[in-house]
């Protein structure tokens, strides 16, 4: 948690600043019937493992925004609204109608660099309590694109859900591409960063579904209906891919901590899932139930970890599989008939601000001796993951990355000797020469003998592994073979 309280340090003493952490923020905090099971590694051994995303920043003046060629927030010079009354001019207003701005940009359409990419949202995390690897978010329209109000199209100051505002009786497709942080590009100039394939699963999530009926019975439910539709989804999981309040993921996922199971949300959306056209594991979520903007939400606390009211029940969550580096996603927004110019919606996205997993930050286990010999390569280098090795490792010498973006044996095996030898005093196979035999164990205070348990007694599987497991308390052993000193 990167800070204490009263009875860590004294309690007269006031408790010092959190320490900065690769820990997603904000972290909703979750609702006194989902508190999470005290983890057998302890809160401050567990480290996180996937793909955080995180858009709450109190500067996006780094973000590129020119989805579609129309500047966004904050760049969007509007001049002001179509009358209400006017029909939408044919092909739309510049930046939308409800905008008219004076500086959309055609030439950034034709160069391929009309986007809206933000800054250090994503952050990738190995499990090992390293730094995280940070990504920035890059969003291309793939189809005809016109806004409501481009102005409303990007992040704010402190607001974790970007928007994409998109005109009625509109729809378009969207790719959405995770790339390099440090990848550079002009604005409005042709870019095209390659995407940064993510090892593990994730999750992404859209929000606040809504039609513009306030009123019970509907008169008409597709006015300004919003529809959302992804493919590519992991079907294979045991929740099909998707969840939301009433439909919870595993239980190892830490977002299930925070869902409410007992919700039903089929008053406020309808999903289906199948192989939509040419996409295949797709889910498509349409909005039944009319909403303002006052019911809109401002943090990821009103949605997650909150199962009352009204909001918690309109957003769902997908699950898009390892080696994703990016995704499509189809916004459609209704008619509006005889409401020129038919104003428009705005598509809210985030991820959960939590990782997809945990792991114990144990010693780490140490590799397989039986291929260290440098002529026949090093098994060591396995423990590392494929992502990236120079955006991974930025201080990895060059010539130490293989063309599999890993870390070469030599490298890998420096490296994890470093640890061993820093973090817990000793070394074995792969800390020191990976041709050494492994140092016989260092003496420890451990009790010994230690009685083996019964096979009725078999602990719970920890999530360290049983060879990083070391035995707490007083343990008694009155069998010996020589009781004469007794």
């Amino acid at each position: 948690y990167g800070h204490d309280g009263c009875g860590c340090g004294s309690c007269n003493d006031p408790a010092p600043s959190p320490t900065p952490s690769p820990s997603p923020s904000p972290t909703p905090s979750p609702s006194p019937s989902a508190s999470p099971s005290p983890s057998p590694c302890g809160a401050d051994d567990l480290n996180p493992i996937g793909l955080v995303f995180d858009f709450k920043t109190d500067d996006p003046s780094g973000d590129t925004s020119l989805l579609g060629g129309f500047p966004g927030f904050p760049a969007a010079a509007c001049t002001g609204s179509v009358p209400w009354g006017t029909p939408e001019p044919a092909g739309g207003c510049p930046c939308g109608c409800a905008c008219q701005c004076t500086n959309a940009d055609a030439d950034a359409v034709q160069q391929g660099g009309a986007m809206l990419r933000m800054r250090a949202v994503g952050q990738l995390h190995d499990g090992t309590g390293a730094p995280p690897v940070i990504l920035d978010l890059m969003i291309k329209n793939t189809s005809f694109y016109m806004p409501w109000s481009s102005e409303s199209t990007g992040r704010g100051v402190d607001n974790p859900f970007p928007l994409i505002s998109l005109a009625a009786d509109q729809e378009a497709t969207f790719q959405f591409r995770l790339i390099a942080n440090n990848f550079d590009c002009q604005a409005g100039a042709g870019c095209d960063p390659p995407a940064v394939v993510v090892p593990y699963a994730y999750d992404f999530c859209f929000f606040d579904f809504d039609t513009a009926c306030p009123m019970e019975p509907c008169p008409d439910p597709s006015v300004l209906v919003e529809q959302v539709t992804t493919c590519g989804i992991d079907s294979s999981t045991s929740y099909g891919g998707y969840f939301m309040n009433g439909r919870l993921p595993s239980s190892a996922r830490p977002v299930s901590q925070y869902l409410c199971d007992n919700m039903d949300t089929s008053e406020y959306m309808d999903v289906t899932t199948g192989d939509f056209g040419d996409g295949a594991d797709c889910v498509s979520v349409v909005a039944k139930k009319g909403g303002r903007g006052a019911d809109n939400p401002r943090s990821l606390s009103d949605v997650l970890g909150t199962c009352e009211g009204t909001p918690p029940h309109k957003f769902v969550c997908v699950t898009y599989p390892a080696n994703t580096g990016e995704f499509e996603v189809a916004f459609k927004v209704g008619p509006n008939p005889g409401s020129d110019p038919a104003y428009g919606r705005s598509l809210l996205f985030a991820g959960t601000g939590l990782p997809t997993g945990t792991s114990c930050s144990t010693a780490p286990p140490g590799p397989d001796c039986s291929g260290c010999n440098p002529s026949t390569g090093f098994s060591c280098s396995a423990m590392y993951d494929p992502v990236q090795c120079l955006a991974t490792f930025p201080d990895t010498p060059v010539g130490h990355c293989n063309s599999a973006h890993e870390k070469t044996p030599e490298q890998a095996c420096a490296d994890y000797r470093a640890v061993c030898q820093s973090s817990y005093g000793h070394d074995g196979c792969g800390c020191g020469s990976c041709n050494d035999p492994a140092p016989s164990p260092t003496p420890s205070p451990s009790p010994s003998p230690t009685p083996s348990p019964s096979p009725s007694a078999s602990p719970s599987p920890s999530p360290c592994g049983a060879d990083d497991l070391n035995p707490i308390g007083l343990v008694f052993d009155f069998k010996t073979d020589d009781p004469s000193g007794d």
